[in-house]
């Protein structure tokens, strides 16, 4: 499964966080601010929520909001850029975590580099059998559209294909390194 870099207006927007109760956007605090407690939203409702700037300027402050995608998407892409598509994710992990660039970030920008290229759960997009669109990583999908990041790294699956925007983040035979 190599990295895309998928632009991050083609991501889903959050469909059950649930874990994270610092961030506005996780499930149970949009039910709460809607006061709809069985109610699941829609993209569209997030796609307002995500325009609100009261809903982002509390989402800021959201404990899994940590590190500066401005530094630490280089620093992802160093990575990626030197490693073969196909390429284990095990062994995308530990060069990750031994690559001296990432080691010279500070904690937060190196947790959250690592993060993205975690080899058990790296950001992932999939299509359900209804063809909805939904997401592993939402929570770092969040992060990156309140950071205003244009695209983010995700673990694509073999023979599946990308959004039309999505950019190859490791060469392959198929494309230039």
């Amino acid at each position: 499964m190599p990295f895309y870099w998928i632009p991050v207006a083609d991501a889903p927007f959050p469909h059950a966080m649930r874990r994270n109760h610092t961030c506005p956007f996780a499930l149970e605090n949009v039910r709460r601010h809607f006061r709809e407690f069985g109610w699941t939203p829609g993209q569209d409702t997030y796609r307002e929520l995500y325009a609100n700037p009261d809903f982002q300027r509390r989402a800021r402050d959201c404990s899994a909001h940590q590190g500066s995608w401005l530094v630490a998407l280089p620093a992802v892409e160093s990575v990626l850029t030197c490693t073969p598509a196909s390429t284990a994710p095990d062994e995308i992990g530990l060069l990750a975590k031994n690559s001296p660039v990432i080691s010279a970030l500070n904690n937060s920008d190196r947790n959250l580099a690592l993060s993205l290229l975690d080899s058990l759960d790296p950001i992932r997009i999939f299509r359900t059998h209804d063809g909805t669109w939904l997401s592993n990583g939402q929570h770092r999908i969040c992060a990156a559209r309140i950071a205003g990041v244009s695209h983010i790294p995700v673990w694509w699956k073999f023979g599946v294909r990308p959004p039309d925007g999505a950019k190859p983040a490791q060469p392959t035979p198929l494309s230039p390194g």
